[in-house]
């Protein structure tokens, strides 16, 4: 009896886990998604504007009379998704964002202007984009970083100059190479226009003044705002500004505040004993990964080192934690910048556009064994809303900016993922959206300054500062890279050891390794993590049930049904509504065995469809207990 109860027991395993086989979502629901969030935008700005932005330091949307931000990002969200630059919204936010750019001095406003005006391809916004590219490389501090303005007020007299030299475009024939232009690691590379010209010698007025660089370099800084400005500065160099010195800033600031402890990033610059927030350390990967791109092409090859730099692993190591470790049930979506970095709540959204940007740009199509696109359009496709908008912190229509981004993979680096890989990605996606190629504009291999400058690598990582927390000997961190280390034969061996092992540890390792593998070394983790959870009570199932690692869910699932564990009923039928795939695909076969009852959802169930199979399986056990 005890050899067919394993039997069945080991088909009961291989039957669940064939029908929780991973499904894409399909692409006609995320078409139809990205375009009612683009409807929405349209919508939305065709009538009424915005209150300003501030993203990361806690979530809330600040009204400061400055529009064009938001104004800029929808409209790079819209074009993403297959808006035309011609339709007349469009057009009039570009009229509304380039007047207001003249005088703009706002780090987030700045930077989403040059990716906006970038991303519409319209030549005349050349020296437009390079004036305010030199506005970010003034602010930028001595981290590195950015605060919230990048200068000081522009002079009144500046300002109308620039105004009147817009409206009397510079001929080709009467740019020139000012004397500025032949200094060393000068900003302004080629044939310049004069109106630009005349605008770095205003910046530096003003930095003699105290109104740039002295003014600035003893304020705080934030890893949000040198986010924006990082991705307008690497989108500038298109355009015939030299950033380099400035990205090698930007690298050497994050390596150098990276949390050793578990590869994160804080908001704050120096704030390397705390947790870490899961944008903010997109935004420490950007930068690095920018690092590379600024080598690559200065040595006129690609460079995938990056691949291979352990700041960047345990970066995106991270994330992947930060995934997994994901808190179930509610209408929760990803981790909040204001938290911990280990929960998820429909507040942030400014996360997973920061997510898609930098595993767009490092090419990356999962994160520790997870397929971060297909999580997060399964968070998204379940939380759009009725008017195809989404609310989180920001307000529905920045919100729906990020969803939009996401769902189109609106890699807007893809010149650097080129750099970096070889491959650039389609440059026609969802709704057959396109992007400009512009020659000597935005196109990524116009004329670009090649100063000499020194390995933006060479900065060296400190191998130990204050407030860095070293793991234990024996964690279940450490014990899980011991497991993923082997090859296979030691691997079976070991991973028996940990099945039969007393603690925690043991349990959480093989969750961990399970997340990191693929293949057949995942399904036998997997496998024996169902079998060592089956040996624990109801009461001890049902808290793994609702722990913040998917896997372990997973695994809890498959042992419930391997014990036969009614009593799990109710919470298996909650489980269908797991924000992970798996879980919810393993919660159904699991509840399809303990009843030998079937109300769905079916593979690739549309989100009504599930919502229905989880309503009825709930009126059925309701019924039971009638």
């Amino acid at each position: 009896m005890r050899i067919m109860g394993r039997l069945l027991a080991a088909f009961l395993v291989l039957s669940i886990v064939s029908e929780i086989s991973a499904q894409a979502i399909r692409e006609t629901d995320i078409q139809a998604a990205v375009k009612r969030g683009a409807d929405y935008l349209k919508q939305y700005y065709a009538g009424q504007g915005g209150n300003g932005l501030n993203f990361g330091g806690g979530g809330a949307v600040v009204g400061g009379g400055h529009p064009s931000g938001e104004r800029s990002l929808a409209a790079v969200a819209m074009l993403e998704a297959g808006i035309p630059a011609t339709d007349p919204v469009i057009q009039a936010m570009a009229k509304f964002v380039r007047e207001d750019a003249i005088a703009q001095t706002k780090t987030y406003e700045v930077s989403l202007a040059i990716m906006f005006l970038d991303r519409l391809g319209d030549s005349k916004d050349k020296p437009l984009i390079q004036m305010l590219a030199l506005r970010l490389l003034a602010g930028q501090n001595a981290n590195g970083g950015w605060t919230y303005s990048a200068v000081g007020s522009i002079p009144a007299n500046e300002i109308e100059r620039i105004r009147t030299g817009l409206a009397n475009p510079t001929k080709p024939a009467e740019l020139n190479t000012p004397a500025a232009n032949k200094e060393k690691d000068s900003p302004l590379a080629g044939k310049v226009d004069p109106l630009v010209a005349g605008h770095l010698d205003a910046l530096r007025q003003m930095r003699a003044n105290g109104g740039v660089g002295g003014a600035y370099e003893g304020m705080g800084d934030d890893n949000s705002n040198t986010q924006f400005a990082t991705l307008a500065l690497w989108i500038a160099r298109r355009h015939n500004v030299n950033t380099d010195v400035a990205l090698q800033g930007v690298a050497r600031r994050f390596r150098i505040s990276q949390i050793r402890a578990n590869g994160a990033w804080d908001y704050i610059f120096g704030m390397v004993g705390g947790g870490g927030k899961p944008s903010m350390t997109c935004s420490g990967l950007l930068g690095l990964l920018m690092s590379y791109g600024v080598a690559a092409e200065n040595n006129n090859k690609a460079n995938t080192d990056f691949k291979k730099d352990p700041a960047i692993t345990a970066g995106f190591n991270y994330l992947g934690a930060s995934i997994r470790r994901a808190v179930p049930g509610g209408n929760q979506v990803a981790p909040m910048i204001g938290g911990d970095g280990m929960g998820v709540t429909t507040t942030d959204y400014y996360f997973l556009w920061s997510l898609e940007r930098v595993c767009a740009i490092a090419d990356a199509d999962k994160i520790t064994g997870i397929d971060w696109f297909q999580w997060g359009a399964t968070h998204l496709l379940r939380q759009q809303k009725q008017d195809g908008s989404w609310a989180g912190s920001y307000g529905g229509h920045i919100d729906t900016c990020f969803a939009v981004l996401f769902l189109c993979k609106a890699n807007l680096a893809r010149d650097l993922t080129q750099t970096l890989t070889g491959r650039a990605g389609p440059a026609v996606g969802l709704g057959g959206r396109t992007r400009p190629n512009i020659p000597g504009v935005s196109d990524p291999t116009a004329m670009r300054p090649k100063p000499e400058l020194p390995s933006p690598l060479t900065a060296p990582r400190p191998t130990q500062r204050p407030g860095d927390a070293v793991p234990p000997s024996g964690s279940a961190a450490e014990l899980a890279s011991k497991l993923v280390e082997l090859l296979p034969g030691p691997f079976e061996t070991k991973l028996q050891e940990y099945h039969d092992a007393k603690g925690t540890a043991y349990t959480e390792a093989m969750a961990q390794a399970a997340a990191q593998l693929d293949g057949d070394r995942q399904s036998q983790t997997r496998e024996k993590l169902a079998y060592r959870l089956s040996r624990f009570s109801a009461d001890t199932l049902r808290n793994y049930l609702g722990n913040r690692d998917a896997e372990l869910r997973r695994a809890a699932t498959l042992a419930a049904a391997i014990r036969g564990e009614s009593k799990l009923i109710p919470d298996l039928i909650a489980r269908l509504d797991d924000e992970v795939a798996t879980v919810s695909r393993s919660a159904y076969a699991a509840l399809k065995s303990l009843t030998n009852e079937d109300f769905g959802p079916k593979t690739n169930a549309t989100v009504t469809e599930r919502a229905a199979a989880s309503a009825a399986w709930r009126r059925w056990w309701k019924q039971q207990q009638q």
